[in-house]
């Protein structure tokens, strides 16, 4: 299960949305994960921004870094809603962030 750490829930253009991405996996057996990434969608769910983590073997537990999504928010319509979308294998999970502000 994947789980972005966010630091706030409300963004503006001007902000850094810089996130880590954990992986907790409490399967019998490590994962091995060849197809790993993220999106950023606006409501109507089209692709606003996206990326790829390394192909990687998940271990039993928590708190195993997958990596960092960065997005420079300047480059998107504002103000709107997102979506962030998190893919590790079959495993897809999203978490919605308003959009604040006028884009200052």
């Amino acid at each position: 299960m994947p789980l972005a750490r966010l630091r706030q829930r409300t963004f503006n253009t001007a902000d850094k949305f810089e996130v880590p991405v954990e992986v907790a996996h409490f399967g019998a057996t490590n994962l091995e994960v060849s197809v790993a990434g993220w999106r950023v969608v606006d409501r109507g769910d089209k692709v606003m921004a996206e990326g790829k983590f390394a192909a990687t073997n998940i271990p039993i537990g928590r708190g195993f870094a997958l990596g960092n999504v960065t997005v420079d928010l300047s480059k998107l319509p504002a103000p709107a809603q997102y979506k962030l979308v998190v893919l590790v294998g079959d495993d897809v999970r999203s978490l919605q962030f308003p959009e604040s502000g006028s884009g200052g």
